[in-house]
């Protein structure tokens, strides 16, 4: 026994030792001190027993000491080898590649990646860019119901700028005759315009079915033996009729359509001018001021005169108030400009759906050749809401019918000056009237505080 321990320890390279060492220590503290009957198969001889523990006893130091250096010295040569041959040698240079490879495959598959994302981003911008494209053309693609507007109102505002020119003149001439404008024949004295007037009618506006006309005694009756020079039956009686010539007119032609006309048509100062307006004019000479105003010229630097004249030019200017609205509505209804852009024709389809008519002349007796303001404005503002196809019409794009919107509105806008003039000219005339009905009565107190005066005085 003590020389397989011996043996065992000169064995140091052995890692069981250690764990037979630890087995014999167990085995040396756990037997108890009682006594065991004998067994003859298993139980030592006592004096091995004895040796084999002081033998262990003088040897427990030398084994201790030779297991740690053995212990040491085998951990530091694994550490040494661990750390030098396997990581340095080996485990370093298989990491540095393994890491190279992975750090290649790692930007290669991040190519990758990257190109996917690149190819995402660029046909991202392209199908925004697309949209954006097919926005653009829905949003920038107008109806042709929207076009109506765009090709109707572009003669509206030359039309009611040459309205306007013919209120200015129709106020010109009317004011040229209430003051004697010379060259005019109410210039010289109130009996030349009558005359004038009176030659107007007997060649023009003169109706022979007047004045009681007998079929069977025409020489004799009516006015036939005064209008056997007018030349113009349709003219007859144009100068009286507002409700007929006038009012339910749309367009007053008030443009020359002919290179030369009859000497009928000659006006004042011998100047060629449309029938319609010598007719206008005659009507508004029936109308405001049938007896010019009496002027004694030889007699103006007197006092009594001068306040006579001032008088007179105040009644004058009543009679301008008047006489405004009555131009206002010519110049309303003067023929607008000729066919600029080919107006009349998209203004006449209009008229075509609406189911009036088929050919171009009807519609033309109904709006005029040259359609004018009033007539251009009651087609964009009234008619085209008769048409069930312009509600139907609406279910468009948005922005087109946006569009629609504002043309309404501008449209609606200018019916809205209109009626706003058209007020303010109704009230002028009734504060024209209001003062003409106070004069009376601002004369009687004006005199009564004049004579209170005189008396405390």
């Amino acid at each position: 026994m003590k020389q397989i321990i011996l043996n065992l320890l000169k064995f140091k390279k052995s890692a069981h030792i250690i764990v037979f060492a630890l087995s014999l220590m167990v085995l040396q503290f756990s037997f108890p001190n009682k006594s065991y009957a004998p067994n003859p198969c298993s139980q030592c001889n006592p004096v091995d027993c004895v040796l084999t523990v002081i033998t262990i006893q003088n040897y427990h130091s030398t084994g201790r000491t030779t297991i740690n250096n053995d212990i040491t010295n085998e951990f530091v040569n694994f550490r040494l080898w661990l750390y030098n041959e396997f990581f340095v040698n080996n485990l370093l240079h298989s990491m540095m590649k393994m890491t190279e490879q992975l750090s290649a495959v790692g930007m290669h598959q991040m190519l990758a990646v990257g190109a996917m994302i690149d190819a995402k981003v660029q046909l991202e911008t392209q199908r925004d860019i697309q949209l954006l494209q097919v926005q653009a053309i829905k949003d920038y693609q107008p109806s042709e119901e929207f076009c109506w507007f765009g090709t109707n109102v572009r003669s509206v505002s030359a039309s009611e700028a040459r309205g306007e020119y013919h209120k200015m003149a129709f106020n010109k001439i009317s004011m040229a005759r209430h003051m004697g404008v010379a060259n005019s024949p109410a210039g010289m004295s109130r009996n030349t315009d009558l005359q004038a007037r009176w030659d107007l009618f007997v060649n023009n506006t003169c109706m022979v079915y007047n004045n009681n006309w007998d079929h069977d005694n025409p020489t004799v009756s009516g006015l036939e033996p005064l209008c056997e020079n007018s030349a113009r039956s349709i003219r007859a009686n144009r100068d009286i009729h507002y409700s007929r010539f006038v009012d339910p007119v749309r367009t007053l032609d008030t443009i020359d359509r002919a290179a030369a006309l009859p000497p009928d048509t000659l006006d004042f100062a011998g100047a060629f001018t449309s029938p319609i307006e010598s007719d206008l004019i005659a009507m508004s000479r029936n109308l405001y001021g049938h007896h010019v105003l009496t002027r004694n010229t030889p007699f103006v630097t007197r006092d009594t005169v001068q306040h006579l004249y001032n008088s007179l030019r105040s009644v004058a200017a009543k009679r301008n108030v008047a006489e405004n609205t009555f131009n206002s509505i010519i110049g309303l209804k003067a023929s607008g400009t000729t066919n600029a852009g080919f107006t009349k024709e998209f203004l006449a389809s209009i008229m075509r759906d609406l189911g009036v008519s088929t050919t171009i002349e009807e519609i033309e007796d109904l709006m005029g050749l040259d359609p004018s303001y009033m007539a251009q404005l009651e087609i964009l503002a009234k008619r085209i809401y008769q048409d069930q196809s312009f509600y139907s019409n609406l279910y468009d794009k948005p922005q087109n019918v946006e569009r629609t919107s504002v043309a309404l509105k501008a449209i609606e806008l200018m019916l809205d000056r209109e009626m706003y003039e058209s007020r303010l000219r109704k009230e002028m005339i009734i504060s024209v009237l209001l003062s003409s009905k106070l004069q009376e009565l601002y004369k009687e107190v004006q005199g009564n505080m004049e004579a209170q005066l005189g008396m405390a005085q």
